[in-house]
């Protein structure tokens, strides 16, 4: 860029500048030399017709542009004016930042409007399609006063930190018969504390604001509605409203209705016809979204509007797609469903007041069934403390279902849907259909249901349940024909579920996650075991009581602190799971086995194998009662075997005169807090060839990991952790077996041993030659044992150094004379302790 001196400039402003930019600054070579500060802009500067960029932020005494300069730069894209700049052709006095680019956005910076606005920057103002206004000051409508003709060419306005503006614009202001931003399609309001209305009470002339399509206002506190009814009717392009922070607003319209009566009638068209997207966040008194109160029954002009509990409802015409309310803690109620009729997403989140989502009064009704939001695809509830129903039928029904007129509800596009933290939620719908007994033998008490027959979900794919504690049971016994057929994931969450007799039909489920159900008992399929056993009252059945393909899709089962019972009976159909690649399994305390021998041989595809806080379990998998061809085809596929805190573990499984499960294709082993467990591997394991990662901490009982045959396979391990394990004496062990001449680690990069009160080497064998060609990171830590790493003859070609505290390293020669002079320094250590103990003892 070129830095251009003043002088130099002035004696040659007759040749336009063959570089379009230009800079005084302090940045220039010889600026030590030169100085470019100016009280005065050069009038020459004009002649630059080809100028794109002006920076005078380094001119700190600059007083004065002239009023022609600015407006002259036809193709100026980028100008930029420091704080110290004061005067506009010696008029009034203001504090002024400017910049401006492509000729269209403009960015004023404490600018005063209550001065006279001099031709240059009212040129700039009017050419201006992007204006961005920073702490302005002049007054309360400070904003209008820098254009009298309305802004013509404005296509996008943000107003920020200016705490005395009240309103926008004023038709005060205006020159008469000029439109008031008859192209703007975007108005940002942020941190206007004391604004009144975002458009002043007046009359605007046919086309002002017309073309307004999006509308964010933020941290407006002294705003209590958006528009008047006046200016929202006008308002036939707007597609966007985000309103947030705004604590003293209590409606988006205003009330009145003076301004709109023609002979007495209240003359109101579709308000927001175009509206798609809609957005209130914390705005703490906010009543109502289109209702319009008033004592005296208004007549109106049309049949656009809809009288409910004395309030006016006000369309939006239908085209609304998104609406997001969260934090409104004064909302008590949504629109009535029939002004939904597009609506795609709905989220509802921390409105504490809040009672119904949906209220079916005015519905069309065909022979009893009722199309509830036809296009929504994705409901979002979460935080409603007072919300007991979803579905409210209207003040004017009875609470008995059978007396109403709608006997079957349907959301028939719903695809997803997530109920969380509604505390009150008793059912979806309220009727004598949202209570179920348990008819049994010992047991006749009404359970709330949330799901009933009365409401159906065709499409549903995906459904998330947390947090809704009134809730007993999820399903109705009977549900209308294909609802819930589709059901790809269910994530359940409540303190107390229960599903005692739910027929199962989710022929496409791939994710089931059931977490903390403390009185969940069963999914089951109506068999005459099954309900023979339900009739006399028998709730003791294994959560899975099915004899057949059940979950034919089903990848991914999440199950954690349910009732202490068996998962699987025993009669469990070898292929009801035929994909599942993912099981996780918490807090299950009465369980012995994780994965049964009749279940194991199903088990051909599962990849995952996630096993925590289970304290009674003692093997993982059962291969007892296989044959010796199931054993050998299961877990072919298993990749990752994460076990962690299970203290009656001793076995991943007990081994018997057949081979046992294939693991070759695991690539990580991850056993943490097992203090029971032996053997880390079984012996019938030759081969880890795909183990990437090999972590264990805080087991007990074990005296080493891997034997010499196994680690000749680890030819892809990358990690090796050994943590807090304190009968740990080495890891890999001298056995007196035949042993490979040379064990290769080749591709291990990071090692730890930290915690092992009991190691003394890395192995014992001496006729072992270890290589570890990629290690680059060691961490040898609380191992006092440890005299040397390996007796045999070890490379470690990368390594430079042994961490032995956090960001504290160690090296001598070699690893194994490194480990020997950390040993002898501990042990130096500790005798020099020993003995200052013993003479402050005397």
């Amino acid at each position: 860029m070129d830095h251009l001196n003043p002088e130099a400039f002035c004696q040659s402003t007759h040749h336009p500048s063959p570089d379009p930019r230009v800079s005084f600054t302090r940045s220039h070579p010889d600026s030590s030399r030169r100085n470019y500060d100016f009280k005065e802009l050069p009038r020459e500067i004009a002649q630059l017709i080809n100028l794109q960029l002006l920076d005078l932020k380094g001119s700190s005494k600059l007083k004065v542009i002239p009023s022609d300069v600015i407006s002259s730069l036809t193709r100026l894209e980028d100008l930029c004016i420091g704080n110290t700049f004061t005067q506009w052709e010696m008029e009034g006095k203001s504090n002024a930042c400017l910049y401006y680019k492509t000729n269209r956005i403009l960015k004023l910076n404490k600018f005063d409007t209550s001065l006279h606005v001099v031709d240059g920057m009212s040129k700039l103002l009017k050419r201006s399609e992007d204006l961005h206004l920073h702490e302005l000051c002049g007054g309360t409508d400070a904003v209008s006063k820098l254009d009298g003709e309305g802004f013509p060419k404005l296509k996008h306005l943000k107003v920020e930190s200016n705490p005395n503006v009240e309103y926008i614009v004023n038709s005060m202001d205006l020159t008469p018969s000029c439109r008031a931003f008859p192209v703007m399609e975007t108005l940002s309001l942020n941190q206007l504390i004391n604004l009144q209305e975002v458009i002043s009470h007046g009359e605007f002339p046919t086309g002002s604001f017309g073309c307004l399509r999006k509308v964010e206002v933020e941290d407006c506190d002294g705003l209590t509605f958006l528009f008047s009814l006046f200016v929202g009717r006008s308002l036939s392009k707007l597609e966007e409203i985000r309103v947030s922070r705004c604590k003293n607003m209590v409606e988006m319209v205003s009330r009145g209705w003076e301004e709109i009566k023609e002979d007495g009638i209240i003359n109101v068209s579709l308000l927001f016809p175009e509206l798609r997207h809609l957005t209130l966040q914390e705005l703490p008194k906010l009543s109502n979204i289109l209702c319009l109160f008033e004592e005296e029954k208004p007549v109106l002009s049309n049949q656009l509007e809809i009288i409910r509990d004395g309030q006016l409802q006000l369309s939006l015409g239908n085209n609304l797609r998104f609406l997001k309310l969260e934090k409104c803690m004064s909302l008590v109620k949504l629109f009535p469903s029939s002004l939904l009729q597009n609506l795609e997403e709905l989220i509802v989140e921390n409105c504490d007041n809040l009672e119904q989502v949906f209220d079916l009064e005015g519905l069309n009704v065909d022979d009893g069934h009722v199309g509830l939001l036809p296009k929504l695809e994705s409901l979002n509830l979460n935080g409603l403390p007072k919300l007991r129903h979803i579905c409210n039928w209207g003040s004017s029904m009875n609470d008995n279902l059978s007396s109403a007129p709608v006997s079957n509800i349907i959301f028939p596009k719903l695809n997803d849907m997530l109920l969380k933290s509604l505390p009150a939620l008793t059912s979806f719908s309220p009727g004598n259909h949202s209570l179920q007994r348990l008819q049994h033998a010992n047991l006749d008490t009404p359970l709330p249901v949330l799901f009933v027959e009365t409401v159906a979900f065709p499409h549903l794919e995906y459904l998330d349940i947390h947090g809704v504690d009134n809730v007993k049971r999820i399903w109705d016994d009977q549900l209308p024909q294909d609802s819930f057929s589709k059901l790809k994931v269910v994530m359940t969450a409540p303190t107390s579920l229960y599903l005692r007799a739910h027929t199962s039909q989710w022929p496409l489920l791939e994710i089931l996650e059931v977490f903390e159900c403390h009185q969940l008992n069963v999914f089951a399929f109506e068999t005459p075991t099954f309900k023979q056993r339900h009739h006399e009252g028998n709730l003791h059945m294994p959560l899975f009581f099915i004899h057949h393909v059940a979950f034919p899709y089903l990848k991914v089962l999440l199950l954690g602190h349910n009732n202490n019972i068996e998962i699987w009976q025993e009669q469990f159909s070898v292929n009801s799971c035929p994909r599942l690649t993912v099981l996780h399994v918490c807090g299950y305390g009465n369980i012995s086995v994780v994965i049964p021998s009749f279940m194991l041989q199903g088990l051909h595809n599962v990849e995952e194998v996630h096993v925590e806080d289970c304290s009674s379990v003692k093997e993982v998998f059962q291969v007892e009662g296989l044959e010796e061809e199931h054993q050998a085809k299961s877990l072919r596929q298993l990749r990752v075997l994460q076990l962690w805190l299970l203290p009656g573990l001793t076995h991943l499984w007990k081994e018997n005169k057949n081979p046992g499960p294939d693991l070759q294709s695991l690539e990580s082993l991850r056993v943490l807090e097992c203090d029971s467990l032996i053997n880390l591997v079984p012996s019938s394991v030759e081969s880890f060839q795909n183990l990437a990662t090999l972590d264990v901490r805080s087991c007990g009982n074990l005296r080493s990991l891997i034997s010499p045959l196994v680690a000749k396979t680890l030819v892809k391990l990358e990690t090796l952790i050994a943590r807090g394990s304190y009968m740990i004496e080495e890891i890999v062990p001298d056995k007196g077996e035949e042993a490979p001449d040379e064990i290769t680690f080749r591709k291990l990069q990071h090692m730890e041993l930290v915690d092992l009160p009991n190691l003394t080497s890395f192995s014992s064998g001496g006729g072992y030659i270890f290589s570890f060609p990629s290690v680059e990171h060691m961490k040898v830590k609380g191992c006092p044992k440890m005299k040397i790493f390996s007796p045999s003859l070890l490379t470690t070609s990368k390594l430079r150094s042994v961490e032995v505290e956090d960001n504290e390293w160690h090296w001598q020669d070699d690893l194994n004379t490194t480990i020997q002079s950390l040993f002898i320094k501990m042990h130096d250590n500790n005798e020099v302790k020993s003995a200052e103990l013993g003479a402050s003892s005397a």
